[in-house]
């Protein structure tokens, strides 16, 4: 994954530290090179993260995917005879191999990184547990259990569908778990309110009373103020 200018200077320079460095001595299978540039852009301060991205999910999916706006390599570039190659179509991870990916970025005031990311399957099957352990999380605790609506009426009914759904579940604590985890991150609207529960039983209990209105529900229909404003370019007030 390359920083990938797209200058000519920039990109000869990167493309032959590439080749010095990884197809010297290369034998069989092409250095396979892109950019994530082809398709966002360049994002300044967060380039070499949207790389980082990039390759994370390649190793995460198994697919290489193609540069989308490449027709023909510049003539300044003889990436063919160095031994890369810029994929032009969904590429397949080639199996039975460790699946390795290399992340480039250089910063505009001169500090560069270079990255080896590797995919976590052969780490994991290493550190797989001999027997069950009890990590602390899982058991009666509480939980909190965050609803959110456009009116406050709304939000009784989004009380009462949820207890609905809750009267079917299987009321493991791993399922109280993802509950939490996927409410907490619903959109945020003008009328919130929450419960907390360590059991199913608790939790249909709780949301009875906020659809009954018994419990107490916030509202925040004032529109926030501008505190601070960060531009980007290194001037913040």
């Amino acid at each position: 994954e390359g920083h990938g200018t797209g200058t000519t200077a920039g990109d000869r320079i990167e493309a032959r530290a590439l080749k010095e460095t990884f197809c010297k001595e290369r034998e069989g299978q092409n250095l396979i090179i892109g950019s994530v540039k082809a398709n966002i852009g360049h994002t300044e301060s967060v380039a070499g993260l949207a790389g980082v991205i990039k390759a994370v999910l390649m190793l995460e999916k198994g697919f290489i995917p193609p540069n989308p706006t490449l027709v023909k390599p510049s003539d300044n570039l003889p990436i063919g005879s160095w031994k890369m190659e810029v994929p032009t179509k969904l590429i397949p991870w080639p199996e039975n191999t460790i699946r390795r990916a290399s992340v480039n970025s250089f910063g505009y005031g001169g500090t560069n990184g270079h990255i080896i990311l590797e995919c976590a399957d052969e780490y994991l099957k290493r550190r797989l547990p001999s027997s069950e352990c009890n990590n602390g999380l899982e058991g009666p605790r509480p939980r909190l259990f965050v609803l959110s609506h456009a009116l406050e009426s709304g939000l009784r009914e989004a009380a009462s569908d949820l207890k609905r759904f809750v009267n079917n579940f299987d009321g493991s604590f791993k399922s109280l778990d993802s509950l939490a985890f996927t409410l907490t991150r619903r959109s945020i609207l003008d009328y919130r309110s929450f419960v907390t529960a360590s059991t199913q039983e608790e939790l249909i209990e709780a949301l009875d009373r906020q659809a009954t209105g018994e419990d107490r529900v916030s509202s925040h229909t004032t529109p926030p103020k501008i505190c601070f404003a960060f531009t980007g370019q290194g001037a913040q007030w």
